[in-house]
């Protein structure tokens, strides 16, 4: 997802540095000169943000301080699936090897058809 910060704005001072809270614990989990950053959420689920900015003479507080929040809900993404198998005779076994990757971790069930 992409977090644009650019609107923040200080009068007579230049913004130098963004905090980025990803999870909502109040607690910043990265900074960056940048106003716009990239961030990937791994699993499924409802998250708030927050970004505050810096102003060019270090200070925090309530003139130079600005938040805001934005709830971002992470949709499920489908498994990703490798197989690969050999070549059999009739009446023989063959061997059939499926990998599956599944972004948020909630895979509950296989389905397999040899038709």
């Amino acid at each position: 997802m992409t977090f644009d910060a650019s609107a923040s704005s200080e009068p007579g001072d230049d913004i130098v540095r963004y905090y980025f809270d990803w999870d909502g614990d109040g607690e910043y989990d990265y900074n960056t000169t940048e106003a716009i950053v990239n961030h990937t959420y791994n699993v499924v689920g409802v998250f708030t943000t927050s970004v505050m900015a810096e102003d060019e003479d270090g200070t925090f507080g309530i003139w130079s301080t600005w938040t805001f929040f934005r709830r971002v809900t992470v949709s499920n993404a489908p498994p990703l699936v490798n197989e690969s198998w050999s070549y059999g005779v009739e009446g023989e076994n063959t061997t059939v090897t499926v990998d599956v990757y599944e972004p948020g971790n909630n895979l509950v069930r296989y389905y397999w058809d040899f038709d």
